[in-house]
């Protein structure tokens, strides 16, 4: 009986090649088109380009055997599927027998199992040939009718390999590797790196995505998952499968309605939605999706009522993932089926809704890495204290957040706004010099294109010295007191003066004097306290505090010594006013940072040839303030810097036994 039954087994495959496994292709369409409005409803947009290619009025296959490829629509790929194997070329006698050979994957055996197929060589199965679909590996028949100028001739078609359907779809970049020619032919040769017309290249795969979703919603059917082959000819065909395709018998292509149309995007969505695929790679994820699509299919039995009965089962020998664990948890043990219509809808419910899910994931899979759909990155905001750390507060959308912020999502094209805040941390006021991307606004809106932190950076000056107060007694110098700065990386004080005599305007302001920390006092041998009731001399000081961390000074903070009734005279000999005596070199400027002037204070002990010099932080001259013979003595030169950008510029003094660069900030 059995060499009876497999002896008319393989005369029908003769007969009936194309029907033997015969998938209701119609149906994969259906799937096809539901799977995008699932997408489209998840997503809450449309995504204009991506629809344009599913095909959602197409129905059938429809396509000129001279140029199969040219329609650009997954619905036709997903058809095609059944018509033609065009990796393997299955579907010839004893080859396969039909293309369907490839459309079963029994996971519980492993990734790379294959499908035996009676009188013929085992079959790759589904999973293995959607790889090769996604990531290569193998060359692909392209059927085309052409002339070929190189060859000559017509020929029928070529093949053509790539490393990912996702660069071929970007790019065009493939491989040539042979061609058919016009008498069926086919000639190969070693692959010839090759860019075929990015519009031709989108167009072709779209198909192959329809290809993929074939294999991918076969799983669906126990059957599939089960590797139960189910030839119809032979009255051994699957129950389910039947029920929801071929309503009207094994050949009968259904005029109109058919039961697998009762599930659609909607009824997909109460099942839940995308499944979640977040952190994983290319190959995690389309694993991911074959493996649960297949699982969940293989709970349930499959065949027909009576004899060919293949039971399902809930083995996770080849891997595991909560989505699995959480649907046997709900579905239990492995049902018997009598395959009543009840029953064909208990799988459709899980299944047949699930194959619509998985096909929607992969869509928004292709979608995101072929910029078809914006991608969500994450962007931070931090600031940048130098010497401090990215501490401190942030303002991002209106809202104040601390430093650094968690991420935030953001659609791909999309913008985000932050504002930098001015603030004082450890004695240090902190004001904003500019974001990383280079911009200067303190507020600034960012378009978003890739995961990012944008950091804002800040210029630390210490914060003004306080107590600063006088011992001012009758023919003495005046001597200036003041508390230690608070911050520990305040090494040095600078010591300022500025002088008002009579009526006239206060002088510029003088350094007569650097210490260090430790140090907080300073005697001004230049003046000294009277007792008369009037003078014509009133004194302001300021004490600078030094940050060596970015070697930037406070900001003046001048003080009159004209306290307690006091007042000052300078110091008198022969009735002749003393010129101070520089006792040390020096060289300063005032303020800094600065915009757009500031004043640069030097001090030379020894008489002689001075220059005086700015440049930009690439080492370019922008300004010779002196250039000449000078005594000794105490001078200042303003430097104006209207015309020159934010950035951080080099004063330099060149004098007799004196040489100094110093660092100044111009901050717009």
């Amino acid at each position: 009986m059995k060499i009876l039954k497999l002896t008319m087994f393989l005369l029908l495959m003769v007969l009936f090649s194309k029907n033997v496994f015969g998938h209701k292709e119609w149906v994969h369409q259906h799937i096809a088109r539901e799977a995008y409005y699932f997408l489209e409803n998840q997503l809450g947009f449309e995504l204009t380009e991506f629809k344009s290619h599913i095909g959602l009025s197409y129905y059938g296959y429809g396509v000129p055997d001279y140029d199969p490829w040219n329609t650009g629509l997954v619905v036709v790929g997903a058809w095609a599927e059944d018509e033609n194997d065009i990796i393997w070329n299955y579907g010839g006698w004893f080859d396969g027998w039909t293309p369907s050979s490839t459309h079963f994957w029994h996971g519980d055996l492993g990734d790379d199992t294959k499908t035996p197929i009676p009188a013929s060589p085992d079959a790759y199965n589904a999973y293995y040939k959607a790889k090769i679909y996604l990531f290569g590996g193998h060359s692909i028949f392209f059927a085309k009718k052409a002339f070929d100028p190189f060859l000559g001739g017509d020929i029928l078609g070529r093949f053509i390999s790539y490393n990912s359907l996702i660069e071929f779809f970007n790019t065009g970049h493939c491989y040539l590797e042979g061609y058919m020619d016009i008498s069926g032919t086919t000639h190969f040769f070693p692959p010839e790196e090759y860019y075929i017309d990015l519009d031709a290249a989108q167009r072709r795969a779209y198909q192959i995505l329809g290809h993929v979703v074939h294999l991918l919603t076969d799983l669906g059917v126990p059957a599939h998952a089960h590797a139960d082959l189910h030839p119809c000819p032979l009255n051994d065909e699957d129950a389910y499968e039947m029920y929801m395709g071929n309503p009207d018998g094994c050949d009968g292509e259904p005029n109109g309605y058919y039961p697998a149309q009762d599930w659609t995007a909607t009824t997909a969505a109460t099942q839940g939605g995308f499944l979640d695929i977040d952190g994983m790679n290319d190959f995690e994820t389309i694993r991911y999706l074959f493996y649960t699509q297949q699982q969940i299919a293989d709970h349930f039995p499959s065949g027909r009522s009576g004899s060919g009965y293949h039971p399902g089962n809930n083995y996770l020998v080849n891997g595991t993932n909560d989505y699995l664990i959480s649907r046997y948890a709900v579905l239990g043990p492995s049902p018997f089926y009598s395959f009543d219509t009840n029953e064909m809808h208990l799988i459709a419910d899980e299944s047949f809704n699930l194959s619509i899910r998985t096909t929607a994931t992969l869509y928004k899979w292709f979608a995101s890495k072929t910029n078809l759909i914006p991608n969500t990155y994450y962007v931070n905001f931090q600031n940048n204290f130098i010497g401090v750390g990215n501490i401190g507060n942030i303002n991002v959308s209106g809202t104040v957040y601390t430093s650094p912020t968690n991420n935030f999502s953001v659609t791909q094209g999309n913008t985000i706004t932050a504002t930098a805040i001015n603030q004082t941390l450890n004695n240090i006021d902190y004001t904003f010099s500019n974001w990383s991307n280079g911009s200067t606004d303190v507020t600034t809106t960012f378009t978003v294109t890739a995961n990012a932190t944008y950091t804002a950076n800040f210029i630390g000056k210490p914060n003004n010295v306080s107590g600063v107060h006088f011992i001012n007694q009758n023919m003495q110098p005046i001597t200036i007191l003041w508390n230690e700065h608070p911050n520990v990386n305040v090494t040095q004080y600078q010591i300022w003066r500025k002088v008002k005599y009579k009526k006239g305007t206060t002088g510029p302001p003088v350094l007569i004097g650097t210490v260090n920390r430790g140090t907080n006092s300073f005697v001004d041998n230049d003046y000294m306290g009277t007792n008369l009731g009037f003078t014509d001399w009133l004194l302001f000081y300021d004490v600078k505090a030094y940050y060596s961390i970015e070697q930037t000074y406070s900001d003046d903070t001048y003080v009159s010594i004209f306290a307690n009734g006091s007042l000052i005279m300078e110091i008198k000999k022969n009735n002749e006013e003393i010129l101070s005596v520089v006792k040390e070199n020096s060289l300063e400027n005032y303020p800094n940072p600065f915009n757009p002037s500031t004043m640069i204070q030097y001090q030379i002990i020894e008489g002689g040839f001075v220059s005086v010099k700015v440049y930009d932080n690439l080492g370019r001259e922008v300004a010779v303030l002196v250039n000449k013979e000078q005594p000794s003595g105490r001078y200042s030169v303003t430097f104006d810097a209207s015309k020159l950008s934010s950035g951080v510029y080099f004063y330099t003094i060149n004098a007799k036994d004196f040489n100094k660069v110093k660092k100044m900030i111009l901050l717009r």
